[in-house]
């Protein structure tokens, strides 16, 4: 069969690492649009995030890591050595990349490059950032990696140079760069595979908590602009997210959220930006650093009426300031920038390392 007729008839020659050419049949018909959710709208859920303890994914490297992927659509997925197997068939899926956030390009001169801020050396001032980074992880996940943490190293790479090849910062800056950097990834594939995960559970009408649950019910509810693979959705569902070790996690982190001070899930209404962005915003406004009430406040509050988020906020607040003024003055007490004891006593009980209200 020539070339031509064996385009039309959906032939094509596919030739893996180290095997021999062979003919395997795949979809011709477009696939689904795989626009990404923007990771930075509405804070997602992070009661089933994968925790790092998830199965670690040991197969080995894909063939080619910076281009689209086809699969055999009709072929049925390996019942045994699903690991091993997972990057064969993740490898081959084609997917259509209409109207998908690829990222930022990389510019062809490097004069071009976008210059960053880094502030706090914990966030990038310029906007746009974040989105930009997970979008270029999301857009080449391929595999299943539940976890940033579990990526491999050479992904990691692949992607940092490419980070490296679109910005530009100041000198001596690169280690609080690249710490801010894989902060971001984190952060953004947690993110998006924790709403990715929740549709899917919501839409097969199963508790991501309950042992009983039917899992194999999610394997039909993947979004259609889901980031996933429909291959690697399935390998998620059974190696990763059913498993015994994943549901206990989930279900010790969203009890360990509901029972922090006050009783309730930390709120605040900082939105998607840091709380280093905002301390900076502020300071470029009025000209000095806020002091902790006042910013706490700022980041507390609702616009509409100035009403406080929620009830453990603002117990937070009126024990800060009685402190405050009984330690300082009432005349002095809002110019004062941090008392540390003042704040411990006003939030209780503390969250491991975490001091509630300094910081996301």
């Amino acid at each position: 069969m020539t070339r031509g007729r064996a385009k039309r008839h959906g032939l094509l020659k596919m030739r893996g690492k180290g095997s021999s050419t062979s003919s395997v049949q795949v979809d011709t018909q477009d696939n689904v649009n795989l626009n990404m959710e923007n990771p930075s709208d509405d804070a997602p859920p992070t009661d089933d995030t994968p925790r790092s303890d998830a199965p670690m994914m040991n197969h080995p490297p894909t063939s080619d890591f910076e281009s689209p992927r086809e699969e055999n659509a009709s072929a049925e997925r390996p019942e045994t050595n699903v690991i091993h197997n997972a990057h064969e068939s993740a490898t081959t899926e084609e997917r259509k990349r209409r109207g998908r956030n690829h990222g930022k390009s990389v510019p062809s001169d490097p004069s071009h490059k976008l210059p960053l801020t880094v502030i706090n050396e914990s966030d990038f001032l310029e906007n746009g950032v974040a989105v930009d980074i997970t979008a270029t992880i999301l857009n080449k996940y391929n595999d299943p990696w539940p976890t940033w943490g579990q990526y491999p190293q050479f992904a990691k790479d692949a992607f940092l140079e490419k980070f490296q090849a679109k910005y530009t910062w100041g000198e001596g800056l690169d280690k609080v760069v690249e710490t801010i950097w894989h902060q971001k990834c984190s952060r953004g594939l947690r993110d998006a595979m924790c709403r990715a995960k929740k549709y899917g559970c919501q839409k097969a009408g199963i508790d991501p908590y309950d042992p009983n649950a039917d899992w194999s019910k999610v394997k039909s509810w993947r979004h259609k602009d889901c980031f996933i693979p429909q291959r690697v959705w399935e390998i998620l569902v059974d190696i990763v997210w059913s498993t015994e070790n994943n549901r206990k996690n989930a279900k010790n982190g969203k009890r360990n959220r509901n029972s922090e001070t006050g009783g309730s899930v930390t709120k605040h209404t900082a939105g998607s930006r840091s709380f280093a962005k905002h301390k900076y915003i502020m300071r470029q406004k009025d000209g000095k650093d806020p002091s902790q009430l006042d910013f706490f406040k700022k980041t507390h509050t609702r616009k509409n009426g100035g009403t406080f988020v929620d009830s453990k906020s603002e117990s937070v607040v009126d024990k800060y300031t009685s402190a405050l003024k009984e330690k300082h003055g009432a005349e002095s007490y809002e110019q004062v920038q941090f008392d540390l004891k003042a704040w411990t006593y006003a939030i209780g009980k503390r969250n491991r390392s975490h001091l509630y209200g300094l910081d996301l």
